[in-house]
């Protein structure tokens, strides 16, 4: 069994990696190739790259960006944002990265997605739901960096999605993205008995406990990990060795074996420790 993954995630505006906060307030941090180096070093399975405000503002993620992103790492690349056509998504993959992320398309351009499945195969493309949890409704979509509202429920979705032959869903939980507070799982509960594809839970990872948490879940392959775990030096590979130490199986690489014998009482925290040569600053 290859074990779970650890995916960092690098959220962008244009040519410049962010915090966020909730989709709508962010804070710039530098450049995402630097980090995206340090990150891989540090043992992240795959480097997620999104452009968080390119659906709401009419481009595409940069293939600039991702070609220095790409560069700098040996591990698999998924980039999004703004990605609506096929050309798109071919310029993307050719600029470096390994899948393209998707989320506005779904409800905006299925039969692209259909296409891209076709041109690059399942494999290749990734899905976000992206969701805020309403009182009295539950687990609710939104798209266009959360701006805008889906009229169909999650469970359509889901369904449209194994039908259109996506190789994997990220579900992120909007209200949880940035706060640290541990992920949202009222979606994946509504989903659960349908799955047949891996999953990848994003928002909200705080500390080693809530991703071991969501990664003991059978249904889950993959953790996403963003404002916590960019900023803390060698946060990666003490995450995976936690996690081996309680029995969870994840992926291994040899800067993880370092750190398999050495306890960290400290990994519980919740604060984020910054590392001011992370993104070249």
């Amino acid at each position: 069994m290859a074990g779970k993954r650890i995916i960092s995630l690098i959220p962008v505006i244009g040519e410049w990696a962010v915090q966020s906060y909730g989709f709508n307030r962010v804070r710039p941090v530098g450049r995402p190739e630097v980090a995206a180096r340090h990150l891989c070093e540090w043992g992240a399975d795959e480097i997620a790259l999104v452009d968080i405000r390119a659906s709401l503002e009419g481009r595409t993620v940069s293939e600039e960006l991702i070609k220095r992103v790409a560069s700098e790492i040996d591990i698999p690349l998924a980039a999004g944002g703004g990605i609506h056509d096929v050309q798109a998504a071919h310029d993307i993959v050719a600029s470096g990265a390994d899948k393209i992320l998707v989320g506005s398309a779904l409800f905006t351009g299925q039969a692209f997605i259909s296409r891209a499945v076709d041109l690059l195969g399942g494999q290749a493309l990734v899905v976000s739901l992206d969701y805020r949890v309403q009182p009295g409704k539950g687990p609710t979509l939104f798209h266009t960096s959360g701006s805008e509202q889906a009229i169909v429920s999650p469970v359509d979705a889901f369904g449209l999605i194994k039908d259109l032959g996506i190789g994997e869903v990220v579900l992120h939980a909007i209200d949880r993205d940035g706060s640290l507070d541990g992920y949202d799982t009222s979606l994946l509960d509504l989903i659960r008995a349908d799955v047949s594809m891996p999953i990848l839970m994003a928002g909200g990872a705080g500390s080693w406990s809530d991703v071991r948490q969501v990664l003991d879940d059978e249904a889950v392959s993959a953790a996403v990990v963003g404002n916590r775990f960019v900023h803390s030096e060698h946060s990666i590979s003490r995450l995976k060795s936690r996690l081996m130490q309680d029995g969870l199986e994840v992926r291994r690489n040899p800067v993880t074996r370092v750190y398999e014998s050495t306890a960290h009482p400290d990994d519980d925290r919740r604060s984020i420790v910054m590392s001011h040569d992370l993104f070249g600053n």
